[in-house]
C-alpha cells in the first residue's frame, strides 16, 4: 500500500543552514534553506469562517526526489479572551491526527500526551507511529500551545526509517518557533 505522506493539520540530520525566515505579526520561524516551503490554506471554523493568523507547511526532498517528510507551523488569532483548556485542545489535536490518517487507509498509534514547550509557552504533545497492515511508515510528532491571542501548533513527520536523519532539523525550527 502506498502512503500518501501529507500533513495533517488542526480543523507534520543535515547541516543546519537556517538561513529562511519566516516573519508574521504573530510567529517567527526559522527555516532550512533547502527546504519547499508553501503557504497552506488557513482552516476556517464551523461558520465558514477563515481564522487570521499564519499556515505554512515544508516539505523535505528525499533523495530521489520524493517527499521524505515535513512540517508545518500554524498560529490562529483567538477570537475572543475566553480560557482555553490545552488538555481540551490537545485531545482534539490528537482526535485529528488519527482522522487524517484513517482517511489515507493507514493507522496513526500515538502515546500519550506529553507536556513539553512551544513558542515559549506550555504545550501538550504527542508522537505517533503510522502504519499500513503493520508496519510502521511513518513517525509523526505534533504539540499545541495556547497563547494569550494565539493557537500554536506545530506538526512534523518524516519515512520511519529517516526520521532520525531530520530530527535535529525538527527540533532546531521548532525552537526557533517565537510569539512576538
Amino acid at each position: 500500500m502506498n502512503l500518501r505522506i501529507g500533513v495533517v493539520r488542526l480543523a507534520a540530520a543535515a547541516s543546519l543552514n537556517l538561513a529562511c525566515v519566516e516573519a508574521s505579526a504573530e510567529v517567527t520561524v526559522r527555516w532550512p534553506a533547502d527546504w519547499q516551503l508553501q503557504r497552506a490554506p488557513m482552516p476556517v471554523d464551523a461558520n465558514g469562517v477563515t481564522y487570521d493568523g499564519f499556515n505554512t507547511a515544508a516539505q523535505i526532498p528525499g533523495r530521489n526526489g520524493e517527499i521524505a517528510g515535513g512540517l508545518a507551523v500554524t498560529s490562529l488569532r483567538r477570537r475572543d479572551e475566553r480560557p482555553l483548556d490545552l488538555r481540551l485542545e490537545a485531545d482534539a489535536m490528537v482526535r485529528e491526527v488519527v482522522r487524517g490518517y484513517k482517511s489515507q487507509g493507514v493507522e496513526a498509534n500515538c502515546g500519550g500526551l506529553q507536556a513539553s514547550t512551544l513558542a515559549e509557552l506550555p504545550a501538550l504533545e504527542i508522537t505517533c507511529a503510522v502504519s499500513s497492515e503493520g508496519v510502521v511508515m511513518v513517525k509523526h510528532v505534533k504539540a499545541i500551545a495556547i497563547g494569550p491571542h494565539d493557537v500554536f501548533s506545530i506538526g512534523y513527520y518524516a519515512l520511519a526509517d529517516q526520521y532520525d536523519r531530520f530530527q535535529q532539523q525538527f527540533e532546531a525550527i521548532r525552537n526557533s518557533l517565537r510569539a512576538d
